[in-house]
């Protein structure tokens, strides 16, 4: 607003009136905010309450679910995960444990990792197909790459397309797994793996996080997998 100065008063008071209303400006602007400082708040806000969110489900999941388990009883079952941790070349796996509560077998931890098995009995093919598959998740470090595709969605929070791509890498990791478990096997082994997956999806609905890895699916993805399974043809690379 404009400062009027009366025709009265002396030259050294009217110099007392233009700062006067050289400062009108300045305050009347004082207390807004930028446009880019009010975007930049509000994205860190967006990213930090994602982050949260993930840390702190799977933190609650983890300590939930441990609580419900206790290492694995079976002797039998303890060295075919032996034998499949040295067929994949892994000194020291994750603990194996049984969990009252999971109806799926699922691997859990970055830094103390277990891969927990329902209370469900699983025949011999079945544990072998859960093990290699698990094991495989451990031997690539999945559980980290899947921290990796948290941070991206907390940085890009407001952009779909990237959820969208978390989604889809998700689905390809248990893909990648399987072919992995399944390379060089036969056919029986193949049967017994597809069997495993169905056994799993028919439990009912899967308790997962964003932190963890699971054998088995939903629905969508279920269809996916079996035509994997039962797909004996040569796979090319790539780009």
């Amino acid at each position: 607003s404009a400062v009027s100065v009366p025709d009265t008063v002396s030259e050294k008071d009217r110099g007392a009136y233009r700062e006067k209303a050289e400062s009108v400006p300045q305050q009347e602007g004082a207390g807004e905010v930028p446009l880019g400082t009010l975007l930049a708040m509000t994205w860190a806000a967006g990213a930090a309450g994602c982050l949260l969110w993930t840390v702190s489900s799977s933190v609650f999941l983890r300590r939930r679910l441990l609580r419900w388990s206790k290492a694995e009883p079976d002797g039998e079952v303890l060295r075919l995960f032996r034998e499949e941790c040295a067929a994949a070349g892994i000194e020291k796996g994750p603990r194996l444990m049984r969990c009252k509560k999971e109806n799926s077998p699922m691997m859990i931890g970055l830094f103390h990792p277990a891969l927990l098995l329902p209370h469900d009995s699983f025949s011999v093919g079945e544990l072998r197909a859960v093990f290699r598959h698990e094991l495989t998740h451990f031997h690539r470090r999945d559980l980290w790459y899947k921290l990796l595709l948290a941070v991206v969605c907390a940085v890009h929070w407001f952009n779909p397309l990237v959820w969208l791509m978390a989604r889809e890498v998700n689905r390809d990791l248990e893909l990648s797994c399987d072919e992995v478990a399944l390379r060089g096997a036969k056919p029986a082994f193949r049967a017994e793996y597809g069997r495993a997956v169905l056994s799993v999806a028919q439990k009912g609905i899967l308790r997962r996080s964003v932190l963890s890895t699971c054998f088995g699916s939903g629905k969508k993805e279920l269809k996916r997998r079996l035509e994997m399974i039962l797909d004996t043809k040569k796979k090319r690379r790539g780009a």
